[in-house]
């Protein structure tokens, strides 16, 4: 006796029963196919809703790990190759669930200006700041967050990665970048996270959690801008890069360089008090705070 086979007309697009198979089997065998490629097909959709939860996850406990002091430098470099440098101080602190960063630009009594920039976990961002000449703290709204920083290819909303915390997270793919194994993850800004972007995308560390390429689409012309973080390293457990390159569509370049600084600043809420924004002893030094 020879074994029952099925074939498969071409033309007729359905099966051939003139070896034995009926009709019958024949559905039965197709809806098996069918059932096991619905289950796969929502299988393989689970893996990937599991996978973005687990490296924002990850993302974020290196977020909530943050308690540091460093100092560094911004310099913008210009078409023919000028530079201008601005030192700073940067103090930061995950703390009432908010990451927040104090920026202290020291220069002449006329130009020093600080900052404290807050991204709440709920996806929101604040930024308060004061001036030389100011004796109120101003609050800059988000039409503003995407002006120049000190002239530079930064903008506000670059001094803090508050888009790691917007709802909508989409792993795109893995890939290299460079020598690194990296996860693509696109975020984007929804209903009550206002932002100077429209779209942010970061190749994370498939090991460390913590971007090594970024591409952000401004919101208003559509251009984009590119962030190369070097100089990868952990400090006291916790990972961030010593440079951050930062190119805008019209080909301005600028640098944010870490000098020194020390992973474990045991830094406490009243040093992100919004008065210290208004205390003028002590510029650049750091220590700003309120007893």
């Amino acid at each position: 006796m020879q074994p029952e086979q099925c074939v498969l007309s071409i033309s007729g697009m359905g099966p051939s029963v003139s070896d034995g198979l009926t009709m019958s089997v024949w559905r039965t065998l197709v809806l098996t196919v069918l059932a096991w490629a619905l289950v796969s097909l929502i299988a393989a959709e689970n893996l990937r809703a599991a996978s973005i939860a687990e490296v924002m996850n990850n993302i974020r406990r290196q977020r909530q790990a943050a308690d540091f002091r460093a100092e560094g430098r911004i310099v913008q470099v210009d078409g023919q190759g000028a530079r201008t440098s601005h030192r700073f101080t940067l103090k930061g602190k995950y703390l009432a669930q908010s990451l927040k960063l104090l920026w202290d630009v020291p220069g002449p009594k006329s130009s020093w200006l600080k900052l404290l920039i807050e991204s709440f976990d709920g996806g929101q961002i604040r930024i308060r700041l004061a001036g030389a000449a100011d004796s109120s703290i101003k609050e800059l709204m988000p039409q503003q967050w995407g002006d120049p920083f000190l002239g530079s290819a930064l903008i506000y909303e670059d001094l803090i990665d508050g888009h790691l915390v917007w709802r909508t997270q989409e792993l795109l793919r893995e890939e290299k970048y460079g020598a690194r194994n990296c996860y693509v993850i696109q975020s984007l800004p929804g209903p009550g996270e206002p932002s100077a972007y429209a779209t942010v995308t970061s190749w994370i560390d498939r090991t460390i959690y913590v971007p090594v390429y970024v591409e952000k689409v401004l919101r208003k012309s559509g251009a984009k801008r590119t962030f190369v973080h070097s100089g990868l390293r952990q400090s006291k457990g916790v990972w961030g890069a010593r440079q951050v390159e930062v190119r805008d569509a019209g080909g301005s370049l600028a640098y944010l360089t870490l000098t020194r600084g020390t992973g474990k600043a045991n830094l406490r809420l009243n040093d992100f008090d919004p008065r210290v924004l208004l205390n003028k002893s002590d510029l650049g030094s750091g220590r700003n705070s309120i007893p």
